[in-house]
């Protein structure tokens, strides 16, 4: 059982000048989450902000958020619900109020502001970059379809690598309350493996390049695209290096049922389905992410999204591995 004032008090303990102290745990994750605050770093950076006032796009969002991200990319305000205040009305009832952990994740509205983040950014970094190539020569809806395709499976990345800095049950906890990803110790190790590997920027572009083929294919990841998608980043690797790959395979899986109804149905609320399919027919391998346009795209995401974020060392996974949750 858990105590909620235990629950509040773990996130109350720390302070931080970007984080929302009435979403539950983000006060934690700011501090202890070097993914999650540097995202949150990226997006404030960007000029956008987080609020929870009921406004339209904030009730529509409350109802739908599917149907909500083209109001908040033209808006830059990023809809959040105030969940740490439900419990704080809880204990004002019952100040020895307990319960599972569980039943908190499932009865109470989680915030994916994280996951929102990673979408804004993208949006002001692809509406800023000076993209040739291609890029000069697609249609309007086109570029809006091959950006908004990166956009999302770059938050799916930074959804999955952010479990990587999980150190304790506490630590995971908040961060199911935050993300779409809920926690598990081998999808941990598998998101590691990919921050021993490469620095942080290039990690982030070859999981988001993986997602981008598994959104596009609606299949699972072969081993042999993992390792075309390091190619596309990184050139040859020597001979052995491959357990990032069978890391990308065990890991970018996407619900198809999910993916196969909310993509299009996306694309048509943009006016661009069309678009969209055309593009996923045009797809055959990973090797043409770089002929449409994408391996482009992540680059630049890459290169100007994580200035701010520290190593991750063989020394920090000691230390997580002795709190094993």
């Amino acid at each position: 059982m858990l105590k909620v004032s235990d629950v509040l008090g773990n996130d109350e303990q720390y302070t931080s000048s970007t984080a929302l102290p009435d979403s539950l745990g983000d006060r934690y994750l700011c501090t202890n989450n070097a993914l999650f605050r540097a995202v949150r770093d990226s997006a404030l950076r960007a000029d956008f902000e987080f609020y929870a006032t009921a406004d339209d796009l904030w009730l529509d969002y409350q109802t739908g958020s599917l149907y909500c991200l083209q109001r908040i990319l033209e808006r830059r305000r990023i809809p959040f619900s105030p969940n740490a205040l439900l419990l704080k009305n809880i204990l004002r009832d019952n100040e020895e109020y307990e319960c599972v952990p569980k039943l908190l994740l499932q009865t109470i509205k989680r915030n994916y502001v994280f996951h929102e983040s990673c979408h804004c950014i993208a949006h002001h970094l692809l509406q800023t970059a000076p993209l040739s190539g291609i890029w000069a020569r697609l249609p309007a809806k086109d570029a809006l379809v091959r950006k908004s395709l990166v956009a999302e499976a770059f938050a799916n990345a930074m959804e999955w690598l952010a479990l990587s800095y999980v150190d304790s049950p506490t630590h995971a906890f908040f961060l199911n309350f935050n993300s779409y990803v809920d926690f598990d110790s081998r999808k941990r190790a598998d998101a590691q493996v990919l921050f021993h590997t490469f620095a942080p920027p290039t990690a982030m572009a070859t999981a988001t390049l993986a997602f981008l083929c598994v959104n596009l294919k609606w299949e699972a990841l072969a081993f042999e695209e993992a390792a075309e998608i390091g190619q596309l980043l990184q050139g040859a690797f020597p001979a052995g290096e491959d357990a990032w790959v069978s890391a990308l395979t065990r890991r970018v899986i996407l619900n198809r049922d999910f993916v196969a109804a909310t993509t299009p149905a996306f694309f048509r609320l943009l006016r661009c389905e069309e678009a969209f399919s055309n593009l996923k027919a045009s797809y055959q391998q990973p090797g043409s992410l770089r002929s449409l346009g994408f391996v482009d795209c992540v680059e630049i995401i890459a290169a100007n999204c994580f200035d701010i974020l520290p190593p991750f060392t063989p020394e920090a996974e000691s230390i997580r591995s002795r709190h094993d949750s």
